[in-house]
């Protein structure tokens, strides 16, 4: 793999990784799953970085599970007319 496919690649695997972080949708996350796994394959790290999908994958999940106890304990939120502007 010459330098350019290399560094495209890498970004490629940076972007996937970033997306398992932010995405709830296990649709979409299984997806982003494969394509940082064919990333990783055209890297030749597949075995060595498996742990790295691994583990960003159950960042993700942990976020998500974070911010889903935090939205319950918000208290409801009030319309205000000032808010909306009439």
């Amino acid at each position: 793999m010459d330098n350019t496919a290399q560094f495209v690649s890498n970004l490629n695997v940076a972007r996937f990784e970033d997306g398992l972080r932010f995405e709830h949708d296990p649709a979409i996350r299984a997806s982003l799953q494969g394509l940082l796994l064919e990333e990783e394959d055209k890297l030749g790290h597949r075995v060595e970085r498996l742990g790295n999908v691994q583990r960003h994958t159950s960042e993700g999940s942990a976020q998500f599970r974070q911010r889903a106890v935090f939205a319950v304990r918000l208290p409801p939120r009030r319309e205000s007319s000032a808010c909306s502007g009439h």
